[in-house]
């Protein structure tokens, strides 16, 4: 049997009736096919709770060696990933921070940016067209998501992706860092590869020969773990970065690959502890940050107001928000599409690359200038918006929300390389300071709510985005009722109706009639 048939017996095995037990291989963790018949079953709440903990991971009666042995690796993984992740984020944020600007006058108002921000956007979309082009020659690209569910990584992919993403960052592209840090994480845990393996073989001496199908379930640890302690550097508590990359993985995902649940979460955990520790020794605060800014603890909690707030926030997201989020998109890709067949008649492959990266640029520069809340990930302005938001006009927040929809998919479908998480955080957040201004909100529960409504209608993380509330805004109890509350109203009222699912369909089949003609954006979405 090979390690991929194992892997997807596990299932089935596990779905049997419980009378007979199967049996884990010792090393590999993964459930075999062969089963023992007992004359006296254990009862079946046993057998259950059995199959539920899985077998010992860190006893002496299993190669205790392997597993401490891994989790010692998947340990200093994450305190490398956390140095070269302070590294990626403050490159990029110093270099922006050069010629964004954070002056609360100048982003309340109509033009309040430079005029040479049309000239960097345009400037970057050459860099990164050239580099796409010329350099690494690729076009399309894994995104975070894809990585995360198929932990499958090219060092030569992961690297070309990381430096890609720091150029369209440090230029102002409306996208986020994921897919940066992803790379970083996936490169390093591709790379760790090998000596582990090695490290692993030698604890097993004469038994190494049985660790065949371990090495492949330990690749993808290890690239799991990388992109934790990667995204442990930027959500604020390491827990956080364990539920948020188990989410977008799926369940199901991260079944098939043999990972025994606790066991995997203990080295995932420790991994994504150790490089937020890492990194919060060398920086204050992980790369999200309004904790100290902002906190929620100190406001007086009305629980049924703050309930009926949510219920109002979470029905209207759906309308204000996603429907305009994905009219956006379709027009943005439905633009790509006619541009990017008449420029490859034109200029072939690689001079179309240059010139939609170029003509991105020069948009959201544009755009940056008439409206200076929109320039890249948002980070570097979600800090005025949460405390000085009362200064900055209601017809400002709202026409930069929408147009950060625009720069986003712009930014995502002409070349530049990012993420879709902190863009989709910032174009809640204009929007409920907007809200929050016109009706004298609670600003605790105001923020916290519209922080992250965008994010939980559409994508498969509901409880990354409650954790995420919880650490930034320091929640209340009574709080916390509402924003759950919120969540699941807002994900039911959008993905439970199938709203997504029927634009990603649509986009999909579009796909296909023009496949091979694609640009490769960002990260689309989930």
């Amino acid at each position: 049997m090979s390690c991929e048939d194992a892997g997807s017996s596990s299932i089935a095995e596990v779905e049997r009736v419980p009378s007979s037990l199967p049996e884990r291989d010792a090393i590999s963790g993964v459930i075999s096919s062969t089963t023992r018949s007992d004359e006296n079953p254990p009862p079946i709440n046993a057998q259950v709770l059995f199959h539920t903990i899985g077998p010992a991971y860190a006893s002496p009666s299993c190669p205790t060696a392997i597993f401490y042995v891994e989790t010692s690796g998947i340990i200093l993984l994450g305190a490398l990933t956390a140095l070269c992740s302070l590294a990626y984020n403050n490159i990029f944020y110093v270099v922006s921070a050069k010629w964004m600007t954070d002056d609360a006058e100048k982003l309340a108002v109509f033009l309040g940016g430079e005029p040479y921000w049309i000239a960097v956007g345009a400037g970057t979309g050459i860099v990164v067209g050239v580099l796409k082009a010329y350099v690494f020659k690729f076009d399309q690209y894994k995104g975070f998501i894809e990585l995360l569910q198929d932990l499958d990584v090219d060092v030569k992919d992961s690297f070309s992706m990381a430096v890609v993403g720091l150029v369209s960052l440090m230029g102002g592209a409306s996208l986020g860092p994921e897919s940066g840090l992803a790379g970083v994480g996936g490169l390093l845990g591709k790379i760790s590869v090998k000596p582990m393996n090695a490290l692993c073989q030698r604890a097993l001496g004469s038994a190494a020969e049985a660790d065949v199908c371990a090495e492949t379930k330990r690749r993808k640890l290890l690239v799991l773990s990388a992109c934790v302690s990667a995204f442990a550097t930027m959500l604020p508590t390491p827990a956080s970065s364990v539920m948020f990359c188990l989410e977008l993985m799926g369940a199901a995902a991260f079944v098939t690959q043999g990972f025994l649940w606790t066991g995997s979460v203990v080295q995932l955990g420790l991994a994504g502890t150790v490089s937020n520790l890492v990194y919060t020794s060398l920086a204050s605060y992980t790369y999200i940050n309004v904790e100290a800014t902002f906190p929620g603890y100190n406001h007086q909690s009305m629980k049924w107001k703050n309930i009926g707030v949510a219920v109002l926030f979470a029905l209207c997201t759906p309308f204000c928000l996603v429907i305009p989020y994905f009219v956006f998109a379709g027009i943005t890709k439905f633009s790509k599409v006619k541009l990017q067949a008449f420029l490859e008649s034109k200029f072939g492959d690689k001079g179309r690359i240059v010139f939609m990266a170029t003509l991105g640029g020069v948009i959201y520069g544009l755009i940056g200038y008439i409206l200076p809340l929109t320039p890249g990930d948002g980070s570097y302005q979600m800090a005025i918006v949460i405390e000085r938001g009362s200064e900055i006009e209601s017809s400002v927040l709202v026409v930069s929300a929408y147009a950060k929809m625009l720069t986003y998919w712009v930014s995502a479908e002409y070349g530049f390389v990012g993420g879709i998480f902190h863009p989709i955080l910032m174009i809640s957040l204009l929007f409920g300071r907007m809200v929050i201004n016109e009706t004298a909100l609670n600003e605790t529960i105001g923020t916290a709510l519209s922080f992250i409504l965008l994010a939980a209608a559409f994508t498969p993380l509901p409880f990354s985005m409650f954790m995420l509330d919880l650490a930034l805004f320091n929640l209340k109890a009574s709080d916390q009722v509402s924003i759950f509350l919120a969540i699941v109203i807002t994900h039911l009222m959008t993905t439970g109706v199938g709203f997504p699912q029927v634009f990603l369909s649509y986009a999909m089949s579009r796909g296909k009639k023009t496949e091979g003609n694609g640009s490769g954006g960002g990260e689309p979405g989930p």
